[in-house]
């Protein structure tokens, strides 16, 4: 509960004030920012493997009831007549939340969804799944610049499916 020992220097402090900044002077409001992976320690569960599956799960299915929720109110306000601004916020919460479920359900370590491969791997490749989970900044910078293209495609196909249903429109663009 401590939020001190979530921070990341650049990804919780530095990237998000550059952001601002670019935002200050006129930029597209849209402000980025990550925290440190928090690991798991899977030697408390009884059943391990399922329980780490169902762990892993729980952030992706929190994003999504979010969307839904989020979705819900959008598809209020603009029943409503709500201003623009107000439909944009709910808007704006889909989209986030369903991009980050939509990203974590990557088997990229450190994601969600690597751990959950992870655990239907043998042994050895189970191993060096989950040592690279320290690297994993620097592993998804890597793969992102060398195969955007695949990536972006997965979450923009996914993720407006998933916008489509929750609040009646494609979010991503």
């Amino acid at each position: 509960m401590n939020p001190k020992r979530h921070v990341e220097p650049f990804g919780t402090l530095i990237l998000p004030g550059i952001l601002l900044l670019y935002v200050l002077f006129g930029g597209h409001p849209f402000v980025f920012a990550y925290a440190k992976p928090q690991p798991l320690n899977q030697y408390g569960f009884k059943k391990q493997d399922r329980q780490v599956i169902i762990t892993s799960l729980a952030g992706p299915a929190a994003n999504l009831v979010l969307a839904v929720v989020f979705g819900a109110l959008y598809r209020v306000a603009a029943s409503a007549g709500a201003v623009g601004t107000l439909r944009t916020f709910f808007s704006d919460l889909v989209l986030v939340n369903v991009i980050l479920a939509v990203m974590n359900l990557m088997p990229i370590p450190p994601l969600d969804a690597s751990r959950v491969v992870a655990t239907l791997l043998p042994p050895r490749p189970r191993e060096v799944m989950t040592n690279l989970e320290p690297y994993g900044a620097l592993f998804m910078l890597l793969i992102f610049f060398i195969i955007s293209g695949p990536i972006f495609s997965f979450v923009k196909i996914i993720g407006n499916g998933v916008c489509q249903l929750v609040s009646g429109q494609s979010c991503i663009a």
